[in-house]
C-alpha cells in the first residue's frame, strides 16, 4: 500500500509521546518522508519506518467482545485521538483497532450470491 495522505499507519518505533501500537494518519508526503499526526505528537519519519493499518477509511468491520465478532457490520469513517470512528447503523462508536475484525468482504469486491 502506498502511504499517501490520509493513510492510517503505525510507527515501527516509539517515543514517550507515541507509544508502540498508536495509530496515526499521514498528513503530508515529502519524497520518502511522511508527516504523521498521532494523538499526542506530529512526527516526520521515513516511509520505511511506517506500517499501514489493516483498517482504513471505508473499511467494513465487526466489533468484537472477548474475541467473538458481533453480527453487526460497521464502516470506518474517521480516526480521532488514535481511535477509529465506526458507523454502526447510523450510530458512531469510537474504538481501538484491537476491538475490531476486518470483514471478509469489502466494498467493491466481487462475490458469489
Amino acid at each position: 500500500m502506498c502511504l499517501e495522505e490520509g493513510t492510517y499507519v503505525y510507527w515501527m518505533d516509539q517515543s514517550e509521546d507515541v507509544p508502540r501500537g498508536t495509530l496515526g494518519v499521514v498528513i503530508d508526503v515529502d519524497g520518502d518522508e511522511r508527516r504523521v499526526k498521532f494523538p499526542n505528537d506530529k512526527i516526520t519519519v521515513a516511509a520505511t519506518k511506517l506500517n499501514a493499518s489493516d483498517f482504513q477509511k471505508d473499511t467494513l468491520v465487526h466489533f468484537t467482545k472477548d474475541g467473538i465478532a458481533d453480527d453487526q457490520i460497521g464502516e470506518v469513517t474517521d480516526l480521532e485521538d488514535g481511535k477509529l470512528q465506526i458507523n454502526f447503523q447510523g450510530e458512531t462508536k469510537s474504538e481501538k483497532p484491537k476491538y475490531l475484525i476486518k470483514c471478509d468482504f469489502q466494498a467493491g469486491m466481487f462475490v458469489h450470491w
